[in-house]
């Protein structure tokens, strides 16, 4: 009696490495990469970062780039957080002007404004602040695989009982 709930979900090896691949396999075909599940580093590319377009050193992004950004932020998302409703993109420096080694190439990346602030406040002298950022809050199509191999078990196992 004790052991029938765990008779009634119980999987073999083969039905879990199905629904695994099942599911990444879903996760790759709404365009997800495994790299946006992670945390946004805020002096690296981040995790959503696709585009990008070369600085001209440590200048900020001159009007036509500015514009530029704008688009790509509202095609691909803040390379930080994902977000694309941001009325505002911002050039960000990467790596950032602060930590930029002489000789090293700056490209720039689309940032929302928020991103850009804590960008800000990390970078700052007296920050204890790691400068990293999750985006736990930032939906995408692809993340409907999350629930995908447990609802297909939870399936499984509901349509196993009533036989």
């Amino acid at each position: 009696m004790q052991f029938d709930y765990v008779a009634k979900y119980s999987y073999s090896h083969y039905d879990l490495l199905l629904y695994s691949l099942g599911s990444l396999m879903v996760f790759k075909a709404f365009g997800g990469r495994f790299r946006s599940v992670l945390p946004s580093s805020l002096v690296h590319p981040g995790a959503f970062a696709r585009v990008s377009l070369p600085a001209p050193g440590q200048l900020y992004a001159s009007d036509a780039i500015r514009e530029k950004l704008t688009k790509l932020g509202r095609k691909y998302g803040c390379h930080t957080c994902g977000t694309k409703r941001s009325p505002l993109f911002i050039g960000d420096h990467i790596p950032p002007n602060k930590l930029v080694k002489p000789g090293q190439k700056q490209r720039f990346f689309p940032q929302c404004t928020n991103c850009s602030k804590d960008q800000g406040i990390s970078l700052s002298v007296n920050s204890k602040k790691l400068p990293i950022k999750t985006h736990g809050t930032t939906l995408r199509l692809y993340h409907l695989w999350l629930p995908l191999p447990a609802y297909l078990m939870w399936l499984r196992s509901d349509t196993d009982s009533q036989c």
